[in-house]
């Protein structure tokens, strides 16, 4: 599916995704009305950012068992190192697994934002609406969702915050989401490897490490949770569980390369979801 937009202004500030990893086409400030361009030659220009469009509601003929997953995170989910126009992040991998499972109608819907949080009492604070401040705008606003997983955390942690504190917000979401009647599941924060602290970036040492293992352990008791998806154990280095392994390890000791995306999706029990 292709959408065209037409904005009659030039040079308009536009709300964007700006890591959406997939090439969008642009044409010239002044260009007109070129919406209906079937050859395209008017879009001479090329973005990896999505302009405006927020999500696009898909009714089906038969709409029986149709449902919505909602992959609600931080830019491990937004898809930072996956691949332009591959296609190939974690719930990538999920979605097209399920689409072969018995012909499940079931859409999983990226609400990833680069350094997102759980709550706003981080310093330095975030600058993305915090996952409590989100949660009915970008998850439960949709159509149809059945299930949210829930992949934050670590960004909380790497600002300052305890665990007392991420386990509280995870919480609180999982009962919210919960109240609507959606199942909530919860996923294990991945290796973070350590970084000194510089302006602007808090940085990420063993303390930190301990806080997120922390988290994970209340994790894996399932908490407020409907089920647990494991992804701190897929991607862990063998020789020490506090570090990403170095395959799976896309070079800046946070985010996995896309092999490790690869075996996150892959390692999903879709059973969780109803689909065997």
């Amino acid at each position: 599916m292709a959408v065209s937009l037409f904005v009659s202004a030039a040079d308009a500030q536009p709300s964007q995704h700006n890591n959406a990893y997939v090439t969008s086409y642009l044409t010239a400030n002044g260009a007109g009305d070129q919406t209906a361009s079937e050859d395209g030659k008017p879009f001479s220009g090329t973005t990896t950012a999505t302009f405006w469009l927020k999500s696009i509601d898909v009714h089906p003929t038969d709409g029986a068992g149709a449902t919505a997953i909602m992959a609600f995170g931080d830019s491990i989910t937004d898809g930072t190192c996956s691949t332009i126009d591959a296609h190939n992040r974690w719930q990538d991998v999920l979605a097209q697994r399920l689409a072969l499972q018995n012909g499940a109608m079931r859409a999983v819907v990226n609400e990833g934002i680069g350094g997102n949080t759980i709550s706003t009492k981080v310093q330095p604070p975030a600058d993305s609406p915090a996952g409590l401040d989100r949660l009915d705008r970008d998850v439960v606003s949709h159509a149809g969702v059945s299930h949210v997983v829930l992949f934050m955390g670590t960004n909380d942690i790497r600002r300052e915050a305890p665990a007392a504190q991420v386990i509280d917000g995870m919480s609180t979401i999982a009962t919210r989401v919960k109240a609507k009647g959606i199942k909530v599941f919860g996923v294990t924060i991945i290796p973070r490897h350590n970084r000194a602290p510089e302006p602007g970036n808090t940085g990420w040492d063993d303390g930190k490490t301990r806080i997120k293992n922390e988290v994970n352990d209340w994790i894996r008791q399932r908490g407020h949770f409907d089920e647990v998806i494991d992804f701190d154990k897929i991607v862990r280095s063998t020789a020490n569980p506090n570090l990403l392994r170095p395959d799976y390890n896309c070079g800046d000791g946070i985010h996995p390369s896309p092999a490790g995306y690869f075996q996150m999706g892959g390692a999903v029990d879709l059973g969780l979801f109803g689909s065997r």
